[in-house]
């Protein structure tokens, strides 16, 4: 049967507390109804924040759970459930509790949002240096404010300022007051450990001298076979046998710190053994991924130089075994331009600025065949300086293969562009030559015929039919003309650019009714046909993709020929459009495009640069170097 009244708190019947003044209230009482058990708890409301409790007697695990849940329905029942409470509690009589009932008790402390803090008292020596273990272990990392003091006084002068400052946003600092608080330390398990392990041997000496003053030394050797008897190397320890007296109530609690220090141990162990076998598996698979990848992988140390792992990949595409890679020099595994880049890359990264996360080097294999590779490196630092390297490498030498046809490809491409080009405009010249010097003379010649016949008629009727006839003739004159102008233009080849684009423009402000102004300077009169013809037909592209995409109603054309460059410069002030659409190629409509305009002007070592944003017009610009050009680039 469960003594409640045996040493009862002062709070169970009285009305404000003698110390702070503030009232109690809403007295209530756990008592355990397990079979055996002398467990019970009072609790009490001081003020609006501050929740009193003491326990009394033995406690197990299913307890300390009741014990628990009891303390936390109270307070949802009388404090503000969205701040919890601050707890008081008393240790005076607690007894013994088993290592899971611990457990439970600061597990709750640490996670319930039932109370943010709380202060401690009447805890016994070696209950303080469990107290303490406790801090260090669970309760620091967490927000909440966990104190131990000497006497019921302290606690609730302490809890009046903490309550206080934690409800206007201020935090009670350590040096406060002279009272029990966290410590910072480690969160590391081996540390923890080694300190738990150094608690043990300080507790060792502290239960001597406890002997020497309180214990008997019945209880100090029994006391050294209790510690002798713990198993390590397995969780959880025995209870020791003992009786209800008043000395043996002493050194239970002796036992109970210890045992809660062996809790502690168990507890790091298992976190321990779990973390290593993660490392260890996860190292397994690392280490078989490793040696079975397709690409190379390396680790290079670059204070030694060397490199110090490789997988099997790496072997293959070198062809060395892995003694005669681990001895050589890396950088004589390269060829002489590739040295060139790492120890470019190398200056950099030791004045610390940054470099291209991937590189491509020639390797020489041992069979001294060159090989192109790709390297992809993760560098770890070392007191900002590189120290090593993970490096993923990929044999790319089959691609720089087909790079290299497909770029000879492109070449043979644009040259064949070219020459289409000329062969083009050979023909346009051929066929306005025709046009011009046949089939125009043969027209003017019928038509002077008709003139001839016509006088010699005097039938009104045959009259009208000849002007018809003559009509349609002129017509075809003038259409043939037109033709022929457009197919290659006599201006161009008879006078110059200047006066062939000045010619363009005239012909294009009748024909669309807009303005086409043109400005020139420098020599252009000694520019070749080739040249001559190729830069006109890229400014009748332009101005007509400007007519027909960008809607514009004013050209300029600029030429200059400065410093052996010959510039050209078109702008208009249509409705604009992205240039991304296209840098890749994108066609514009007949003829050159843009595409082709690029292509041409790049073969002829040229620049070509376009500005133009939707709504704000656009503006394209030519740059040829006259004294580079390719002899012959259109002719041969």
């Amino acid at each position: 049967m469960v003594d409640v009244n045996k040493n009862s708190p002062w709070f169970r019947t009285a009305a404000r507390c003698k110390y702070s003044g503030l009232p109690v209230s809403h007295p209530e009482l756990y008592i355990s109804k397990h079979p055996g058990s002398n467990y019970f708890v009072d609790i009490a409301k001081l003020s609006d924040q501050i929740l009193l409790a003491k326990g009394s007697g033995n406690v197990r695990s299913y307890e300390m759970t009741e014990a628990m849940n009891f303390m936390d329905n109270y307070v949802s029942k009388y404090f503000d459930i969205k701040t919890g409470a601050f707890i008081i509690e008393d240790y005076i009589d607690i007894g013994r509790a088993d290592s899971k009932a611990r457990k439970i008790y600061i597990d709750h402390h640490k996670n319930s949002a039932t109370f943010w803090g709380g202060i401690f008292y009447n805890l016994p020596l070696l209950m303080r240096i469990s107290f303490k273990i406790a801090q260090r272990l669970h309760i620091q990392d967490h927000d909440k404010a966990v104190y131990a003091v000497d006497s019921y006084e302290q606690a609730v002068v302490l809890a009046v300022e903490i309550t206080t400052q934690h409800y206007t946003g201020n935090r009670l600092g350590p040096e406060s007051k002279s009272i029990s608080v966290p410590v910072k330390n480690s969160k590391e398990p081996e540390t923890i450990f080694r300190r738990v392990t150094g608690k043990l041997n300080n507790f060792k000496d502290r239960i001597f001298s406890i002997n020497e003053k309180n214990i008997t030394r019945q209880y100090s050797e029994s006391l050294l076979k209790y510690i002798e008897s713990i198993d390590w190397l397995k969780d959880g320890i025995e209870d020791p046998a003992i009786s209800d007296s008043a000395d043996d109530k002493y050194v239970s609690k002796v036992f109970t710190a210890i045992s809660y220090i062996k809790s502690e141990v168990d507890d790091l162990l298992r976190e321990r053994y779990a973390a290593e076998t993660v490392l260890q598996e996860s190292e397994a698979k690392y280490r078989q991924l490793v040696e079975h990848a397709r690409a190379g992988i390396l680790v290079y140390d670059y204070s030694a130089n060397r490199i110090i792992s490789v997988n099997d990949s790496i072997l293959d595409i070198s062809g060395y075994s892995k003694e005669e890679i681990f001895s050589v020099n890396p950088l004589r595994l390269m060829t002489e331009e590739s040295q060139k880049i790492f120890a470019e890359r190398l200056s950099r990264l030791r004045a610390g600025k940054n470099i291209p996360h991937e590189v491509s080097y020639q390797l020489i294999t041992k069979q001294n065949k060159i090989k192109w590779i790709l390297l992809n490196p993760r560098i770890i630092f070392k007191h900002q300086q590189p120290h090593k390297a993970n490096v993923i490498i990929t044999d790319i030498t089959h691609l720089k293969k087909i790079e290299r046809e497909s770029l000879d490809y492109q070449s043979k491409l644009k040259q064949l562009s070219i020459r289409m080009s000329t062969s083009e405009e050979t023909q346009r010249r051929e066929l306005a030559s025709q046009l011009h010097e046949g089939v125009s003379q043969e027209l003017f010649v019928a038509q002077l015929k008709l003139n001839a016949l016509e006088k010699s008629l005097d039938n009104p009727e045959y009259s009208r039919q000849l002007d018809e006839v003559k009509a349609q003739i002129v017509k075809s004159i003038r259409e043939i003309r037109d033709i022929t102008y457009d197919l290659s233009p006599p201006v161009l080849y008879d006078l110059g650019l200047k006066e062939a684009v000045e010619s363009l423009a005239t012909s294009i402000e009748a024909k669309y009714c807009l303005t086409v102004k043109s400005r020139f300077s420098g020599n252009l009169d000694h520019l070749d046909d080739d040249m001559k013809i190729i830069i006109y037909r890229i400014i009748k592209e332009i101005i007509h993709n400007s007519i027909k995409h960008a809607q514009a109603d004013c050209i300029n054309i600029i030429i200059d020929n400065t410093n052996n460059h010959l510039r050209v410069d078109v702008s208009d002030n249509g409705v604009g459009f992205d240039p991304g659409s296209v840098a890749n190629g994108y066609y514009t409509g007949d003829g050159f495009g843009l595409f082709d305009i690029r292509e041409k002007i790049n073969h002829l070592n040229g620049h070509l640069t376009i500005h133009s944003t939707p709504g704000s017009g656009t503006r394209i610009g030519l740059k040829v170097p006259l004294k580079d050009m390719p002899l012959g680039a259109l002719s041969n």
